[in-house]
């Protein structure tokens, strides 16, 4: 069994977070909270028709997407995010919105963009944003976007039948997004529960309360951007009436309406009899990724997902040099109640309750993905709650990986930290050096004089001594490390000093389990400029990590989209010439 040790070269840039407002401390509604935020501050810039930067704003899929820099909004991760970068102005030239093109976004505005992006950024299926101008104080779109309730139409002053009035109304308007077919946002209005309990955006109707109702809020067209229903004609006037008696009227709802064959979903875990449940299980593989200490790489969490395959196989991010290395690991000490005990329990019944709920989403891997990372994390925390102290290393590990000077500190740190990871039978550990941006990292674009020696002098000691460490300790016979990156640099200057990306040759190495010492492969022109022998694509790479790891590279197939596909495509050989 080989253990995938991994060092990716990237770029990048030092954030200031704390110069950030801290993220509103409470749950945070998307149509209510950041539509009105993004339509004023952002759309102008980034939309379907004009999209600064590549990126756009505009519907949830454009904007996870990110623009021509990467990723821009990491979900859960809001100090991590471009845009929150940007709206803190603490990026100069990249301001959001740009200087002189609209008023900075306030305070509080970018706490709730924070706690959006950190409670997962949500987005509501169907929802696309459009530009809107800052209301003028005192209209009657003054508030955060949203349309004054004085504008609906008036409760209709009689006495609503829910059968003969409310039912059929429903039917023919709500239905077709929220019935049996199908329910969108989790909401099914033909069924009572479901359609009292409300979806994802919470209760859609509160009893005696028409004006503060999100359904009426909704087909009232007092939420900019997002009129209900989605498909069809509009309610009229005396049907937004009706719909408003009756829940002005206590939102009356016979029983026995139910579809015919529904069965209600299993009895919610508040009610089931308490019962000690088994400790949840682990799975035995494991991608764990140490970043850059300054931050992630251009391509943020996208640079080691799980591309076609599910994603469950994206990577861990453990912050190596950071005060708590996995965020939400352990209890805050403030939770004092909290025994190991109880938490064993607390875990079990949150795996139950995870399980129960992927069952009734099969196909979709998200989840699954965030029980395996977190699982992951819980076998860590129990199993080696030390790896991260390494204070016990002897002066000679300390002095060998470079902890006790400054430059080689932090990248030695996480390069012995992957040690005492393969140690403890993490299969792959991926280190990075580099974050986003120009300046102090390896894109050198303007002067590779100063920023070269800079980025390769923090690194050295920390691969030397993991790879002396690995020899010492008999780990490097079943361990292949890689060094690689995703081009090199011009042999020509790029402005006064800088050099350009190069895609036409650059140096990867390889070294430990199977890997013969003493090679070189392939050779580029006399100006370092493009490979002339033995030219090899990531492909062939790729197909020799498989072959060394044993498997074979063209019978490694994984479905998807109808395709069966491979990692290395329809290409690949193997670098047998490198092989020992």
């Amino acid at each position: 069994m080989c253990s995938l040790f991994c060092t990716v070269i990237v770029t990048g840039q030092d954030i200031d977070v704390s110069k950030l407002p801290a993220p509103a401390a409470r749950r945070v509604d998307f149509v209510k909270d950041i539509q009105p935020v993004l339509e004023r501050s952002c759309l102008k810039c980034h939309n379907a028709t004009v999209s600064m930067s590549g990126l756009r704003l505009d519907n949830r899929e454009e904007a996870l997407k990110g623009g021509d820099l990467g990723v821009d909004i990491a979900p859960g991760h809001s100090a991590e995010s471009r845009v929150i970068h940007f709206a803190g102005r603490l990026v100069p030239q990249l301001e959001m919105p740009p200087k002189g093109k609209g008023d900075p976004l306030s305070d509080e505005e970018i706490g709730l963009l924070r706690a959006w992006i950190d409670q997962g950024a949500e987005w509501q299926a169907g929802v696309v944003l459009q530009s809107r101008p800052k209301p003028a104080p005192g209209s009657e779109t003054d508030k955060a976007g949203v349309k004054d309730s004085s504008t609906l139409p008036p409760p209709a002053n009689r006495k609503v039948d829910f059968v003969k009035e409310i039912r059929p109304l429903l039917a023919s308007k709500c239905y077709p997004c929220h019935g049996p077919s199908q329910q969108k946002n989790q909401l099914r209005w033909d069924v009572k529960a479901v359609a009292t309990r409300g979806g994802i955006s919470g209760p859609a109707f509160k009893p005696g309360k028409s004006a503060e109702s999100l359904v009426i809020r909704l087909v009232g067209g007092l939420q900019p951007g997002l009129v209900m229903p989605l498909q069809g004609e509009r309610l009229t006037s005396t049907e937004i009436g009706l719909l408003r008696a009756w829940i002005d009227q206590g939102a009356h709802w016979p029983e026995g309406l139910d579809p015919k064959g529904y069965t209600a979903p299993l009895i919610h875990w508040a009610y089931r009899p308490l019962a000690r449940p088994s400790a949840p299980r682990v799975k035995g593989s494991s991608f764990v990724v140490l970043p850059d200490s300054r931050g992630l790489p251009y391509n943020g969490q996208g640079s080691f997902s799980s591309g076609f395959l599910p994603a469950a196989h994206q990577g861990t991010l453990v912050r190596a040099t950071a005060p708590v290395p996995i965020n939400d690991l352990f209890a805050p000490r403030s939770a004092a109640y909290i025994t190991e005990a109880s938490e064993e329990e607390g875990l079990a019944l949150l795996g139950d309750l995870n399980r129960e709920h992927l069952a009734h989403w099969q196909g979709d891997s998200r989840l699954e993905a965030r029980i395996t990372a977190y699982e992951l994390a819980a076998r860590m925390q129990l199993s080696i709650p030390g790896v991260f102290d390494i204070s016990k290393e002897s002066e000679a590990t300390r002095k060998l990986y470079g902890l006790d000077e400054k430059d080689t500190e932090d990248f030695g740190r996480s390069c012995l930290i992957a040690r005492r990871l393969l140690e403890q039978g993490v299969r792959f550990v991926q280190v990075w050096s580099g974050t986003n941006g120009a300046s102090g990292n390896w894109d050198n674009h303007s002067n590779i004089t100063n920023e070269l020696g800079f980025i390769a002098k923090r690194t050295d000691m920390g691969v030397a001594g993991l790879f002396k460490d690995l020899k010492a300790r008999g780990l490097l016979e079943d361990t292949l490390v890689i060094w690689t990156t995703e081009f090199g640099r011009m042999p020509f200057s790029q402005g006064s000093s800088g050099r350009d990306h190069n895609g036409g040759t650059f140096v990867t190495w390889l070294g430990g389990a199977g890997i013969k010492g003493g090679v070189a492969h392939g050779q580029s022109d006399e100006w370092a400029w493009k490979a002339v022998e033995n030219s090899t694509a990531s492909y062939d790479l790729h197909a020799t990590i498989l072959h060394l790891l044993g498997i074979d590279h063209k019978k490694l197939t994984y479905r998807h989209n109808g395709i069966d596909r491979r990692l290395t495509d329809v290409h690949g050989h193997v670098i047998r010439e490198i092989l020992a």
